[in-house]
């Protein structure tokens, strides 16, 4: 509107973005919560517990799903797929028959059985864009296992914001890949592009490769990049190859972060202030 060009990235960790092959940021976010899994299959070993974790994901269930498979869950729930309550209690249930006392599940925070919703919590409100602010899918299915499987003790646990930030937990294909949208970005802008956002192109052989390309915002803006429902098996946990030919390369690598008694160091910005040159914004 002002003559400033725009020019965006594919930068959020729910990689529900159209256009893009996948969203940098997305990739950190599933080594985060796979480590968090990956903790709590101790503890949901050691106390003969059934752990369901809450992940993000309102309408896509890419965070869920990848790292459910990489942390070893066993079910997985997503927005892509509504589940048989019936079914993921007898499945959980079989387990306990078969001799092991615990099991993880993890769930999309917009995942839905087939016969309705799992409400949001009372209050949640609304985000920015009238959305309705998801939570409490993790303690309604709780509820059900507890009343469906005998003597279960059943906890949830949700890593929430945790999700969006953690640099020594990045693979370098993460990085890699959030410095080549960057570039891409300034260069676009200095060409005279604008309201365009920097996609991530997967090339077309074997060995992983990337390119970038450009796509108008208008195409992107309010949409949602589901998971392929095909990627997805018949049970409740397993991925097919499409999936596994998708996630492998991403995770690809990892960062070298520099500590100093013990503590990560990172780089910070100067944070050096400009002088304005626009006029005031107005709603």
């Amino acid at each position: 509107r002002d003559g400033v060009p725009i020019v965006g990235v594919p930068k959020t960790i729910d990689n529900d973005l159209g256009g893009t092959d996948v969203t940098f940021g997305f990739q950190t976010a599933v080594q985060i919560v796979t480590d968090a899994i990956d903790r709590l299959h101790t503890t949901a070993e050691s106390h003969n517990r059934v752990i369901v974790v809450e992940v993000m994901g309102r309408h896509a269930g890419w965070i869920a799903t990848h790292a459910g498979i990489a942390g070893g869950a066993d079910a997985i729930l997503v927005p892509e797929r509504p589940f048989d309550i019936e079914q993921v209690v007898a499945h959980l249930r079989r387990r306990h028959e078969r001799g092991r006392s615990f099991s993880i599940v993890v769930v999309a925070e917009g995942a839905t059985p087939l016969e309705g919703t799992l409400e949001t919590l009372p209050g949640a409100g609304t985000d920015a864009f009238g959305h309705a602010k998801l939570g409490g899918a993790g303690e309604a299915l709780s509820e059900i296992i507890e009343t469906g499987i005998p003597n279960a003790k059943v906890r949830v646990a949700r890593p929430g914001l945790i999700q969006r930030a953690a640099a020594h937990a990045a693979s370098k294909t993460d990085v890699d890949e959030a410095f080549l949208a960057g570039q891409a970005a300034v260069r676009a802008a200095i060409a005279g592009e604008t309201d365009k956002m920097v996609t991530l192109v997967r090339g077309e052989t074997e060995h992983y490769t990337v390119e970038t390309g450009l796509a108008p915002l208008s195409e992107i803006a309010n949409g949602t990049k589901k998971l392929p429902r095909e990627w997805i098996n018949e049970d409740l946990v397993s991925m097919n190859f499409q999936f596994l030919r998708y996630a492998q390369p991403l995770i690809q690598g990892e960062v070298t972060v520099p500590y100093d008694n013990g503590v990560p160091t990172y780089a910070r910005l100067d944070k050096v202030r400009v002088d304005k040159v626009l006029p005031p914004y107005e709603v």
